[in-house]
Order: C-alpha cells, then structure tokens, then sequence
C-alpha cells in the first residue's frame, strides 16, 4: 500500500501537482476536483506482464515493444508492432505462458535485433529469436535447465571482454 508521502513524491515526480504543496494536506484533492494527467494505455488485455523491451524490431523507425506474460494457463512472449499513434499489433514469438525477460540484442551480428528470452514452467531455458527481417523470427534454444533448478533475471554483457555477449 503506497502511504501519503509515497502519493505525492509519484505526484511530484509525474508533474500532477505543485511542487511546493502536498494536496492530500492543503485540500486540493477533493471527491469533487480532482487533477489527474491524461493516460493513454496502448496494449489491453495482457496477462500478468512481467517484462518489456522497447526495440525497431522491424525496422520501419518506429519503437516496438516485446512483452512477457507469466501466468499459470495464460501468456506468451509477443512483440507489438508499432503501427503509430498508440496503435500496436500483436505478433506472438512464443505460445506459452513461462516468459520471464526478454532483452534486445544483435546475436549473429546481421544488424538486426534479436531478441533474447528466458523461459520458465517445466519448459526452462534460453532461446534466441533470430530476426529474420520484416518482422519475422526464427527460435533457437541455446541453454536448458532442469525446472528443478530455476532462474530469474539473466544479465548480458561482455564480462570478459572477448567481443561476445556473455550470460551470467
């Protein structure tokens, strides 16, 4: 539960009220008057996202977006081809509701991005989707793991400064 002090600081920060008051102490916020910024919400309907990452993944300069949903029976790993104007389309990668992360990374060094996704639920592991341009993908698994083991954030980087991404 966010107190008041959590309130305002979010308020103060997204530019809804007056820096130099609290409403919730001098009254500007009543049931009657209340301030609120606009809010466009562009993608509906997703169950129990966890991640996102923003990418041209199709290459038509517009920012994309790749999602993952970790539900129990419901979810995927989707990216949202950004259509302009708050107008997204969903083009679903990955059927299936255990998609942890998702990262953007160029794998294959073709300047396309591809996008990277930890999976978990009986079906854990890591996949690559090659970009094969225009929007298309092709998946590719590249570390499995018992679902005894379990993970649940992969960061990569070049630890070791070999000139290839590593997975730690």
């Amino acid at each position: 539960m966010v107190g008041r002090t959590e309130r305002w600081a979010l308020a103060k920060r997204y530019g809804e009220f007056p820096s130099n008051r609290c409403p919730e102490r001098d009254g500007t916020i009543t049931a009657q008057s209340r301030r609120y910024s606009a809010l466009t919400i562009p993608i509906n309907g997703l169950h129990r996202p966890v991640h996102s990452s923003y990418a041209d993944l199709d290459g038509d300069g517009l920012q994309d977006i790749i999602v993952c949903e970790f539900g129990k029976w419901a979810g995927a790993l989707s990216w949202y081809k950004n259509k302009g104007n708050y107008n997204y389309e969903k083009q679903v990668l990955w059927n299936k509701p255990s998609t942890i992360k998702a990262d953007v990374h160029d794998m294959n060094q073709d300047q396309q991005p591809d996008t990277v996704a930890l999976f978990e639920q009986a079906d854990e592991g890591i996949d690559i989707y090659h970009n094969e341009a225009e929007g298309k993908f092709s998946r590719e698994r590249v570390i499995g793991f018992s679902a005894t083991q379990g993970s649940i954030f992969p960061e990569m980087k070049d630890f070791n400064t070999d000139g290839h991404l590593d997975i730690l």
